[in-house]
């Protein structure tokens, strides 16, 4: 079992049995937690959203020609949405089949999954590598980082550690996806040399990104 002692007093090991339930937990709160506000705000961004606020402003007020009324039916919609949106992602998070049964999809000497355990042993991070049919392409996964333990470089050694796995495991590339409303995310892949380009997914009211990293070039 590799294991790593971090900053933080945070070690980093490969997940166990024990730690499949956890892991799963912390990454539908931690998803949920950075993508609710975010996805929100950015959704209200696009114009097709911004036509349908309009068009209930319009029609309220040509109804009651009241002002309070027109605000109250506009509070009303964007709840509304809001509550649709956070429904739209918890169903989102509940179809990860990885994470109900990590130790199926990350069995093999070339996929694995990482946990960051505090000195109290509880965990606070993970990153996980699986492979992919291009057997000279991995794809980087599951990448988060509890609340207090952000800012301190944590996510960076997570995925430094998991690239390392990926050079000894003799990968070219390495690939991830990420949303337009993980911000930091995108930020921390830049930093560590990932090209990051954006696309629209047909269906998805957000920006989502590529992300690739070329390491082993010369296997």
């Amino acid at each position: 079992m590799d294991e790593r002692r971090n900053t933080m007093g945070v070690t980093i090991t490969s997940a166990e049995n024990k730690d499949f339930l956890a892991c799963a937990n912390l990454f539908k709160h931690v998803f949920l937690e950075e993508h609710k506000p975010n996805f929100f705000l950015r959704c209200i961004r696009k114009l097709r959203y911004q036509v349908v606020f309009l068009a209930i402003v319009i029609v309220v007020y040509g109804l009651s020609a009241s002002v309070t009324l027109t605000l109250i039916s506009l509070c009303i919609s964007l709840y509304v949405f809001f509550v649709y949106l956070h429904r739209e992602v918890s169903a989102y998070v509940s179809k990860q089949q990885d994470i109900l049964d990590i130790g199926k999809y990350y069995a093999g000497d070339r996929s694995n999954y990482w946990v960051a355990k505090s000195v109290d042993g509880l965990i606070v991070g993970t990153v996980a590598i699986l492979e992919t049919d291009d057997k000279e392409i991995a794809e980087l996964k599951r990448l988060v980082v509890k609340r207090e333990f952000q800012s301190h470089g944590l996510g960076i050694k997570l995925v430094d550690h998991a690239l390392k796995f990926c050079q000894e495991a003799r990968y070219k590339e390495v690939k991830l996806e990420c949303s337009e409303c993980l911000q930091r995310a995108l930020n921390l892949y830049r930093k560590l040399g990932f090209s990051v380009v954006p696309y629209e997914e047909k269906g998805c009211p957000v920006i989502k990104y590529e992300c690739r990293k070329l390491i082993n070039r010369y296997n």
